[in-house]
């Protein structure tokens, strides 16, 4: 079972998870205005967007929260936590997930002084914050990044995983989350159990 979200698609070789989730409504829109290989069994998309798709599943998103953050370990209702990560991590505990492990999630972002003002931003340059240079490109919308909101949400998600006994492992290199346990990922076998 892998989980993958966004335009993970872009990487540069063949890795394509089984799971693909999207949650911010402009990348969303953006992406599969694009047309891409997706190559996932399952798509989740806010329920909003499910036309966007042919085949997948359509969760509630519930952006407004009062008491924030909040997380769902029933699939009823998806909460929002700044960042797509949060709601990959309710929807693999609603699958039953003891253990997550996070690749290439580093945590650190930087703000170019070529993107738009606003709560939905446009690039007109270069991309330095994913793992390659068109990610955001010229042209690419997102919703404005809150750090201090998506920490809040990690802090959140870890407390719910560990009063079930669960565990998410940061398994991503230089990561500036501090949320989660350190780790490597385990060698192919362990997940064969």
């Amino acid at each position: 079972l892998s989980i993958g979200c966004n335009k993970l698609y872009l990487l540069p070789y063949e890795f394509r998870p089984t799971h693909y989730v999207f949650e911010d409504r402009v990348v969303t829109e953006d992406v599969f205005a694009e047309r891409p290989p997706l190559d996932a069994t399952t798509i989740w998309l806010p329920h909003d967007l499910g036309h966007l798709a042919t085949t997948g599943i359509r969760y509630c998103l519930d952006r407004v929260v009062i008491d924030y953050p909040s997380f769902s370990t029933t699939p009823d209702l998806a909460y929002s936590g700044w960042t797509v990560m949060y709601v990959m991590l309710q929807i693999a505990y609603w699958m039953g997930v003891r253990e997550v492990f996070l690749v290439g999630v580093d945590g650190t972002y930087h703000e170019p002084s070529h993107t738009s003002a606003g709560v939905v931003r446009t690039s007109a340059g270069v991309d330095h914050n994913h793992f390659i240079s068109d990610y955001y490109g010229p042209g690419a919308r997102y919703q404005r990044p809150a750090p201090e909101r998506v920490a809040a949400a990690y802090d959140c998600a870890q407390r719910v995983y560990a009063a079930d006994g669960r565990r998410i492992v940061n398994c991503s290199a230089q990561s500036a989350i501090n949320a989660f346990e350190r780790g490597t990922l385990p060698p192919p076998g362990h997940f064969d159990a």
